[in-house]
């Protein structure tokens, strides 16, 4: 199974932030939520520090772990480990050339998102 932690970055207008994967074989010019794949023995939290600090250039320093998401594919599982970001310290940067986007929670349901990540929109519309 693959295990990726994800960040749910809210910005002071109540809008998250998600990212394209432009050039993806798979799930290609869908949106996402910042973040990327656990390696080796690396905890979730260790790997979500990483990713946000490889792809945005930033650093959370107060978040929180919402529930698990398993998600079914045809050829593979996926577990999403989704965190709620509510400090950060640096300048939020597309360090990886990918397209970024702010997009009020209602809007998230209306955008081509990778599927595993629609549990996470259903949380945030239910918690908003």
């Amino acid at each position: 199974m693959l295990k990726v932690s994800i960040g749910i970055i809210e910005n002071s207008s109540d809008e998250i932030l998600i990212s394209n994967r432009e050039n993806k074989k798979i799930f290609n010019n869908h949106w996402e939520f910042p973040g990327g794949k656990l390696q080796d023995r690396e905890l979730p939290e260790e790997a979500l520090v990483r990713e946000l600090n490889e792809e945005l250039g930033i650093a959370p320093i107060e978040f929180f772990h919402i529930d698990n998401i398993k998600y079914h594919y045809t050829d593979y599982t996926i577990e999403l480990i989704p965190f709620v970001i509510k400090q950060y310290s640096g300048v939020i940067t597309s360090k990886e050339g990918q397209g970024l986007k702010w997009v009020s929670i209602e809007q998230l349901s209306q955008i081509k998102i990778i599927p595993a990540s629609k549990p996470v929109i259903e949380y945030l519309l239910a918690n908003n």
